[in-house]
């Protein structure tokens, strides 16, 4: 049974996906010139600000909403819900990273400078960690719920993921 749950999801996976591509060229970009542009700064302020409100947004849809309901197949702090629970740990600590090198570009623009090297390894580690992420769950959990949530499930799911979207964000 496809589940609207994870279809929802699923699109937000692809709206991170060409995030993270962005940040993979704005990061590239620093290591072909001396100083980082204001063009480079610019599009790495977008990308901070979508990731710390909508990946924010949707890792709390999957810890609150998704995972809750999986829980009952899993023991606890077992199996693939404690990968998923490890992984929106690693990838919101390499967001603050992010955004502290981010915020400290401004003062230190060069780009062999600490600001420029904190944004290019946590940048690095964020595309890989949440890379890796969405495919596990693309590839296994979400198979997994498709397996064993009722329809019941899936629209409590979907409940909670419209309060979650509607309540403030609360950034990493």
């Amino acid at each position: 049974m496809a589940l609207h749950s994870t279809e929802i999801l699923l699109a937000e996976h692809r709206q991170v996906e060409a995030v993270l591509s962005q940040l993979e060229t704005v990061v590239d970009r620093f290591l072909t010139s001396p100083q980082v542009s204001d063009e480079s700064q610019k599009d790495l302020k977008g990308i901070v600000k979508f990731l710390a409100s909508d990946l924010a947004l949707h890792i709390r849809k999957e810890d609150e909403g998704l995972f809750p309901k999986l829980q009952r197949f899993f023991p606890p702090g077992m199996g693939p819900l404690a990968v998923m629970d490890m992984e929106h740990r690693e990838a919101e600590k390499a967001l603050r990273g992010l955004t502290a090198g981010a915020r400290r570009l401004t003062a230190e623009p060069a780009s062999n400078g600490a600001a420029a090297a904190q944004v290019r390894d946590c940048g690095r580690g964020l595309i890989g960690v949440l890379r890796s992420h969405l495919m596990k769950e693309e590839q296994v959990l979400f198979p997994m719920a498709a397996a064993n949530l009722t329809a019941a499930d899936d629209a409590e799911v979907v409940k909670k993921f419209e309060a979650i979207s509607s309540s403030p964000v609360q950034t990493t």
